[in-house]
Formats: structure tokens, sequence, C-alpha cells
């Protein structure tokens, strides 16, 4: 009895839910309707809908109408704020990847050399030569060990 009791409050749970979609779908198509008949007046010219819709534009355009002209200066004055802290970040950003574009451009001529290593150049100073080459008197050949150099 208590698994029947029990799928019994999830059936009603169920319907329940199904009820409140089915109404709100309902409204919402109701609502439609009448915004679609509305236009339609509006449209054919009815002047009891014309005026009745110029009184309620004005009236949602007087809710807008602040009484305290103090505030609202303030707020005009704090989106102007934003705005140019805004606009001073991107132009930093903006100089700071123009500045980085130059150098890049400066390197790729060859007007600024970058200290460190190079490709297919001898790491900062090493000499050109290597150690296992051979003397131009003709001596010996010195062969090295690179682990030992290096480690």
């Amino acid at each position: 009895m208590d698994y029947w009791d029990a799928n019994r409050h999830v059936a009603a749970r169920e319907r329940s839910k199904m009820d409140k979609k089915r109404n709100a779908a309902i409204r919402k198509a109701k609502e439609t309707e009448l915004r679609v008949e509305k236009l339609a007046r509006l449209q054919t010219g009815d002047m009891e809908e014309v005026e009745n819709a110029i009184a309620e534009n004005v009236r949602r355009v007087k809710s807008w109408e602040h009484s305290d002209a103090r505030e609202l200066r303030q707020l005009e004055l704090k989106i102007i704020r934003l705005r140019n802290k805004e606009n001073s970040r991107r132009k930093k950003v903006r100089q700071s990847k123009v500045k980085k574009d130059q150098f890049q451009a400066k390197v790729k001529k060859g007007l600024i050399s970058v200290p460190g290593l190079t490709p297919g150049l001898a790491p900062v100073g090493e000499s050109d030569s290597s150690d296992d080459e051979v003397d131009l008197d003709g001596e010996d050949v010195q062969l090295k060990d690179d682990y030992d150099e290096y480690n």
C-alpha cells in the first residue's frame, strides 16, 4: 500500500506540473491573440484604440521623469566616469600593442639586437671556432667530451 500511496503522490505532482504548463501556454496564447487584435484595430484607425495607446505611452514616458535633478546628474557623472575608465584602459592596451609591434618590426629589420641566443649562431661569449678543430699548423687534434663542459 505504501508503494501505491507514494506513486499516487508522484502522479498527482506530475499532473499538477502538466496543468500549470498547459495553463501558462493558454494564457500566453490569449495574450498574443489580444495583442494581435489590438494591433489590427490600431492599423484600421480605431480612434478609441489610438487614444488609449497614446495615453498609455504618455504614462510610461512620465514614469521615467525624475523629480530629483541632483540624483540624475550624479548618475550621468557616474556613467561618464565609467566610460572614461574603459576608454583609457582600451587606449593603454592599444598603445602597448603598437609599441610591441614597432619593437618586433625593428628587431626583424635588424635595427635592434636582442641579447641571448640567436638561431644558427654561437651562444654569447663562445668563440666561433670549436675546440676539436685542427690548428693551421697541423698539430694534434684535441677532442673534448661535451658532457664534462655542461655537467
